[in-house]
């Protein structure tokens, strides 16, 4: 089956996320992606033209950036959630501190004096 640079060059620069994407759509992204890729893998780099060897270049150059860009937002995400993992834990030694180290079970209500 032939496949149009064209296309793909479409289908590269199309694929990309909204602002507001959710991890679930990171997955679609890398699995619409990955059939993408697949289609270039098949392409014979030998038939192509210097005009589509430079658009498909080009093309999969775009979409390493936006990946680039991607992965930096996912760490600092990442980074925000490590953060605030953080100061709950601290929030929740400190409580257990001020309650005298006692655990609470599910159910329990702590008695005060």
């Amino acid at each position: 089956m032939s496949v149009s640079i064209g296309d793909l060059v479409e289908a590269l620069d199309g694929a990309v996320l909204r602002d507001d994407a959710s991890l679930d759509a990171v997955g679609e992204l890398v699995a619409r992606r990955a059939a993408i890729l697949d289609r270039v893998l098949e392409l014979d780099p030998d038939a192509l033209t210097d005009a589509e060897r430079a658009a498909l270049t080009a093309a999969l150059e775009r979409a390493e950036r936006r990946d680039g860009d991607l992965m930096d937002a996912l760490l600092h995400e990442r980074d925000r959630t490590a953060e605030a993992l953080d100061t709950l834990v601290d929030a929740r030694r400190g409580a257990r501190g001020y309650r005298g180290g006692a655990r609470p079970t599910r159910g329990s209500v702590l008695k005060s004096a």
